[in-house]
């Protein structure tokens, strides 16, 4: 029986209530994304069932289908405080393509489990005959998970630069976090780059047609 789910898993230390806290904000998925699709996002956190935000594409970035800039809402299905997040694609004229994708956020010793799962089972048989979905791999998913841990370390860079401008923080903890954030920004690259599900790396490299024009 060919799957139709797929899910990762990754320890991030952090408390599950920091993490939630970027997965909820539409500007969060911006900052995870490891796609490059995601230019920006519109509409504010998200704090339950039917909450929904609007997410600017631009497909470009994959180098595959032509669609060019689009936009897509978001439509929250789970919502569990500090545990789960789950979200589909709304359609303006049907109930949508009938994927879905999710966070489950476990405390653990030394941070939180954090699990990324996407779910294509109810996608029509269509669609999944012409090969269309899944339309991510599982090495996205895991370089996502990798961002993420990236993203909350660089907002505790910020707050400890907003610190030290009200009192004296030695120079050593926003280094660390500066340096922590580049590793994980390079190990979520070479993530999106493994074949860790046979469907071969999906970290596409982008060549911009304005460069190619320009000789660039």
């Amino acid at each position: 029986m060919t799957t139709e789910r797929m899910q990762v898993e990754r320890t991030i230390e952090a408390d599950p209530t920091t993490i939630f806290r970027v997965l909820c904000d539409p500007q969060g998925h911006v900052a995870i994304d490891s796609s490059g699709m995601l230019l920006d996002a519109t509409g504010d956190p998200v704090t339950a069932v039917g909450d929904t935000f609007v997410v600017h594409m631009d497909r470009e970035a994959l180098n595959d289908f032509p669609m060019g800039r689009y936009d897509v809402t978001v439509g929250i299905t789970v919502f569990e405080q500090d545990r789960e997040l789950a979200w589909a694609l709304v359609a303006e004229d049907g109930p949508g393509w009938g994927h879905y994708y999710g966070y489950r956020l476990e405390p653990v010793e030394g941070g939180t489990l954090v699990t990324s799962y996407y779910d294509w089972s109810a996608v029509d048989a269509a669609w999944k005959e012409a090969g269309v979905f899944p339309v991510l791999s599982e090495g996205a998913l895991r370089a996502t998970l990798g961002i993420l841990a990236r993203t909350v370390a660089r907002r505790a860079e910020r707050a400890v630069v907003a610190l030290g401008g009200a009192e004296a923080v030695r120079a050593e903890p926003r280094q660390y976090l500066n340096r922590l954030s580049d590793l994980l920004f390079v190990l979520a690259r070479v993530l999106n780059r493994a074949n860790l599900d046979g469907r071969g790396g999906d970290d596409v490299y982008w060549k911009s047609e304005k460069l190619a024009r320009d000789g660039g």
